[in-house]
């Protein structure tokens, strides 16, 4: 995609965008997704330095990895109830970073631990966890994660260093064969 709007709409002719599609357009200040639009694939709008506001119609099924990545001005972000997101979609915005609480949490998806427990409990209604939401987490030692969450689509972001021993499944809802990535 190619432009030096600072408008843009995204016809719904396109049901995928792909990955780095909007890289030569460095002017680009708002974007809206028609109806149509199906997936973004991951790092399809990253390093927009002018980029405020991003409309995602109802038909967006999934967003992925850092796919509004380091948009630092991003401010205003509007997504229907039924989108998937992938692994930090939107990290470095100042939307992202104005969020509060312990817990970012897209439409029952849980993309981010900021809290300092060392005994995580997330919070029940959270279906699925994405990406790495514990990332680079030195403090955390024991997850429970509620009877609703069906799905873990990730390795959750610990690394060897960190401090987790135990993990805790409430319920038997999960797709067990999603978490044969994670170790303690």
């Amino acid at each position: 995609y190619l432009t030096n709007k600072k408008e843009v709409v995204v016809s719904g002719e396109f049901d995928i965008i792909r990955p780095y599609c909007f890289d030569y357009c460095s002017d680009i200040e708002s974007v809206l997704f028609a109806e149509g639009v199906e997936e973004i694939e991951y790092n399809a709008l990253t390093h927009k330095d002018k980029l405020k506001d991003i409309v995602l119609p109802e038909s967006l099924n999934y967003v992925g990895l850092k796919a509004f990545g380091d948009c630092i001005n991003l401010e205003k972000v509007v997504f229907g109830d039924k989108t998937k997101f992938g692994d930090n979609p939107f990290i470095n915005s100042k939307w992202s970073n104005s969020l509060r609480g312990d817990f970012v949490i897209f439409n029952q998806q849980l993309v981010e631990y900021r809290g300092k427990e060392r005994h995580v409990i997330i919070p029940e209604g959270i279906t699925d966890v994405v990406g790495r939401p514990f990332e680079n987490n030195r403090i955390v030692e024991k997850i429970t994660f509620p009877s609703s969450l069906i799905n873990l689509w990730s390795a959750v972001g610990f690394t060897e260093d960190s401090k987790l021993v135990e993990i805790e499944f409430i319920g038997n809802n999960l797709n067990s064969s999603l978490i044969s990535s994670i170790s303690v």
